[in-house]
């Protein structure tokens, strides 16, 4: 029994494995370009579909097509409506693999095993790295799929299972139970099914038992998508529940052919997989295929009032408005000199976010309503990367030498708007969360009120580009180590006698401005040679 057992769970192990090494290669091929190429042709619904099924049977998991998607729509580059092709024919393309699994592939299972391992240790080559490892990942899987399938059958032999699953041999609901239970604490449906096809070939599980189990492992695998998905808002949970709702919308309908078929005798997805072929392996493959190809067809002609359901269940939040692209897009690539334009345009909205940040903790505020800190940090965050993208992309263009000239500073004052950022948005967090003395209130009023106006300088010299406003931005930036020091002097060593956490956040809060204003006036040298380079020009 000991063996039994622990082939099956060496074989789920490797299952396991297999499936992670190919997600984990998946997401790192989903550069910028391939994200631009699946752009361009979710316009067209069928090659939206056939792109979804493909993902889905080369990942084997409908979360590597939903991490394409939603990096794709959270950056406003493809639209949820656009998108739904996509995840759920995404279901059939990863439905496949289960009639490859019960098909006997063994020595291609091996071969591809002994080719991709070599590759995948020695890691070559280099430039198909990650092919490889998804290579690498199937074979695991399928090899993973057979010692399962090794390890059930000796099952049929122990007479305490048989008669146990004699006495439940007629209950459905039971089937489907078992099936959404093994499903939503295994979480892996294809697994389990083929399993229970394995079991039901040994004769451990009847026909109908095996095809309720198939549905209950639908069903089991989107209550764990749904319970996963619990802290999510906006289209990432719109993503969610698509998958989730795509089972529990092809469940009922299939589970009502079944029962029609049982207690009716009307032919329907049972008699249609038996004269297909009269093997059984065969036979619950095809109604996994069934199911995971006809629901996707019945959806795609409901899509648009689907959505509006998403909609409704699941609306945008505002940190996805803010986390959207405005200017660039993946055609302005073909002109440089126009891209970097549009580069700055981004730019300026991130510079435009920095005074807001401190409206959070001001006691003189002048905006009556602004996003949490937080809302904006994670929004910025994701613009910022996607013209990160944007710039490297630049890159691989054919230049010249001054516009290159041009590129690597707006590289550079980019990098440098990121760390503003990060920077700006440590200082209000820990202001936000420290209590402190009225002291140490009336110091951090005076640093955040003096930021703020340094703030608002480097939006006007950004959006005026006149070299006055630049130079009076170098001008209020420049160094003053030593009158931090002093400060710092005064205040540690006064009569208000701070205590000990107070301290702390003097030295650290200080320390925050000073690189904040260090960073601004590097960002408006770096402007001002550009303003230099343009005359040459």
């Amino acid at each position: 029994m000991l063996e039994v057992f622990g082939t099956i769970l060496a074989g789920l192990g490797l299952f396991f494995v297999g499936v992670k090494i190919i997600s984990d290669n998946a997401k790192q091929m989903a550069s910028r370009r391939l994200r631009m190429l699946v752009s361009k042709w979710i316009n067209n619904g069928l090659l939206a579909g056939l792109g979804g099924a493909l993902s889905g049977f080369v990942t084997q998991s409908t979360s590597v097509a939903t991490f394409i998607v939603a990096s794709l729509t959270s950056s406003g580059l493809m639209t949820v409506r656009k998108a739904l092709p996509i995840i759920i024919w995404a279901n059939a393309g990863c439905s496949v693999l289960v009639l490859l699994a019960v098909l006997d592939i063994k020595y291609v299972v091996l071969f591809m095993l002994s080719i991709a391992g070599i590759c995948f240790a020695f890691d070559k080559p280099i430039k198909y790295r990650y092919g490889i490892g998804i290579l690498f990942g199937i074979g695991l899987l399928f090899y993973g799929l057979q010692m399962i399938r090794i390890g059930v059958s000796p099952l049929a032999e122990f007479g305490w299972l048989q008669s146990f699953l004699y006495r439940i041999q007629d209950s459905y609901v039971l089937a489907f139970v078992v099936g959404a239970f093994l499903a939503f604490v295994s979480q892996t449906a294809i697994g389990i099914v083929i399993v229970a096809i394995t079991m039901a070939e040994a004769g451990l599980f009847s026909v109908d038992q095996t095809i309720m189990l198939i549905y209950g492992v639908h069903v089991g695998s989107s209550i764990t998508t749904w319970f996963l998905s619990s802290g999510l808002k906006g289209t990432p949970k719109q993503l969610v529940m698509l998958q989730v709702l795509f089972n529990f919308v092809g469940a009922p309908l299939f589970i009502l052919m079944f029962y029609l078929e049982v207690y009716l005798n009307v032919p329907l997805v049972k008699r249609l997989v038996g004269t297909i072929t009269p093997q059984l392996k065969e036979q619950m493959a095809y109604i996994v295929l069934l199911f995971n190809f006809g629901v996707p067809l019945v959806l795609s002609f409901f899509l648009n009032p689907f959505y509006k359901l998403l909609v409704r269940l699941c609306p945008p939040t505002e940190e996805e408005d803010l986390s959207k692209l405005q200017f660039i897009h993946d055609q302005a690539l073909n002109d440089p000199e126009t891209a970097m334009d549009l580069v700055e345009k981004e730019q300026l909205r991130l510079v435009k976010r920095l005074p807001g940040y401190l409206e959070n903790v001001r006691v003189e505020k002048t905006l009556t309503e602004s996003a949490g800190y937080e809302t904006v940090h994670n929004a910025s965050t994701a613009v910022a990367t996607e013209v990160q993208s944007f710039l490297t992309a630049l890159v691989d263009k054919n230049l010249s030498h001054i516009t290159s000239e041009r590129l690597l500073n707006l590289q550079n004052r980019h990098s440098l708007i990121i760390s503003i950022e990060d920077n700006v948005y440590q200082l209000v967090r820990t202001i936000d969360h420290t209590e402190c003395s009225v002291a140490l209130q009336k110091f951090i009023h005076n640093v955040v009120e003096g930021l703020h106006t340094i703030l608002l300088t480097i939006v006007d010299a950004m959006e005026s580009s006149e070299k006055s406003e630049v130079d009076l931005l170098i001008n209020i930036t420049e160094d003053r180590g030593d009158l931090m020091e002093k400060i710092r002097r005064i205040y540690l060593t006064s009569d208000t006698a701070l205590d000990v956490p107070d301290k702390s956040t003097l030295l650290y809060i200080t320390n925050l401005y000073e690189r904040i204003v260090w960073l601004i006036r590097r960002w408006a040298t770096l402007l001002k040679s550009v303003h230099s380079l343009d005359q040459v020009r």
